[in-house]
């Protein structure tokens, strides 16, 4: 029986993820919710006959397993649960697991890091490299020899080509499009259906065909 701990307040998201878990593991894993927020249950989704657990941090004994993943897909907020149960938990990025699709093309050389999560459909290209608590939604793909930064998401049908850079933190909409060697720096937001074909700056809201600068994002 396999053990995955999903951390913080879930949603659609969470769902997804659980999904991905049952196929990977045919049915026969263990999930147990552990929640930083308030402890309303707030899975939308469970398939008939599965039961999750779910549990306020502080009635969970946090084993030093490599058992964890992130419930919720926004970056920003990946972030700051990471850093709850880091302070509250001690769990590490070397805790997390990766929790990949089986309906996904992965080339042989990409690398990536602990909690990274694929849905099916993606295609990563080789010689990129994802990060820790990486998102990855349904039918994206990912070009050869791109680098994208710790608890990035990248919405469904978004398509990064290869040799670009993407910071910490960002959030690529769904059906985006960023062009070859392209830099998206950390925190931006790159607004559904933009195509990106020059360099995007950190911390800012960026859409448009072809894709420019809305507003600054200000923490």
């Amino acid at each position: 029986m396999e053990k995955i701990v999903f951390l913080g307040k879930g949603n659609n998201a969470l769902s997804m993820f659980i999904e991905i878990t049952l196929v990977k593991y045919n049915g026969n894993v263990e999930i147990t919710i552990v929640k930083n927020q308030d402890f309303d249950s707030d899975i939308p989704f469970l398939p008939n006959g599965v039961v999750a657990r779910e549990l306020m941090f502080g009635e969970y004994d946090f084993p030093k397993l490599k058992q964890y993943n992130i419930g919720v897909n926004l970056p920003v907020t990946k972030r700051k649960v990471y850093e709850f149960f880091l302070a509250n938990g001690s769990v590490n990025y070397d805790l997390y697991r990766k929790l990949i699709s089986t309906d996904s093309a992965i080339a042989t050389s990409v690398k990536m890091g602990n909690g990274v999560v694929i849905n099916p459909g993606v295609v990563l290209a080789p010689f990129s490299y994802l990060g820790n608590l990486v998102t990855i939604n349904r039918n994206v793909s990912v070009g050869h020899h791109t680098l994208i930064g710790d608890f990035t998401t990248l919405h469904p049908g978004a398509n990064v080509a290869g040799h670009c850079k993407i910071g910490k933190g960002v959030t690529i909409g769904m059906g985006a499009n960023v062009v070859d060697g392209v830099s998206i720096g950390e925190n931006s937001v790159i607004g559904a259906g933009s195509l990106v074909i020059k360099d995007i700056p950190a911390n800012v809201v960026a859409y448009g065909f072809p894709a420019k600068k809305i507003r600054t994002i200000i923490a």
